[in-house]
């Protein structure tokens, strides 16, 4: 499980972000903070593995804040998270370390797809060592195909077997997996090789 701190001044957008994230069962949110001075407190003290950052928070600008939290934890990423689109601010925050840049108009999807991305080089301490072979054939090409957000009706046309079948095959692979729902399966696939 990846380790999560989020900065932003509006606690509704906090809260919500958090649930959002903690829903996936892959993110465990350590702090909820409304500035750039207490997000690198957090960063100092619990080490996360993510930084969810907003930009206009009323203290230190962004970018200080992006290259003082990689000096104190050098293997966080940071992600931005803002309301403002400019080309020239995402260049900077990407330059000052950031490891990626999206406006609050993204879909949850986008957003959990591009967090997930972030961090998937880091191998979360509590995630099981998974074999290719932990999931049988078929259930590797179910994987995938849940992958792509086709349905279970779709998946049964695709693969010529019912609904049911891919019923039972979604399940097996929820339990292989120690996953919660379609998006921490394919995450967890992904983080494994097998997506």
């Amino acid at each position: 499980m990846f380790s999560v701190v989020i900065a932003d001044d509006h606690e509704l957008y906090r809260d919500g972000l958090s649930a959002l994230l903690e829903s996936q069962g892959t993110f465990a949110v350590l702090a909820k903070v409304g500035d750039g001075s207490a997000a690198l407190s957090a960063v100092d003290v619990l080490q996360p593995d993510l930084l969810v950052l907003d930009v206009n928070m009323g203290n230190s600008p962004v970018e200080c804040t992006i290259r003082s939290a990689k000096r104190r934890a050098p293997a966080i990423s940071v992600a931005v998270l803002t309301m403002h689109s400019d080309r020239i601010l995402r260049e900077q925050v990407l330059r000052a370390g950031a490891d990626t840049f999206m406006t609050k108009t993204v879909t949850k999807l986008e957003l959990l797809a591009e967090l997930s991305r972030v961090v998937s080089t880091l191998t979360p301490p509590d995630l099981p060592a998974f074999e290719k072979q932990l999931l049988s054939p078929r259930e590797c090409e179910v994987l995938r195909l849940l992958a792509q957000a086709m349905s279970n009706k779709q998946i049964a046309s695709w693969l010529s077997i019912s609904e049911g079948t891919v019923k039972r095959h979604t399940g097996n692979i929820y339990e292989k997996l120690s996953a919660r729902s379609r998006i921490d399966a394919v995450e967890k696939g992904r983080l494994v090789g097998l997506v």
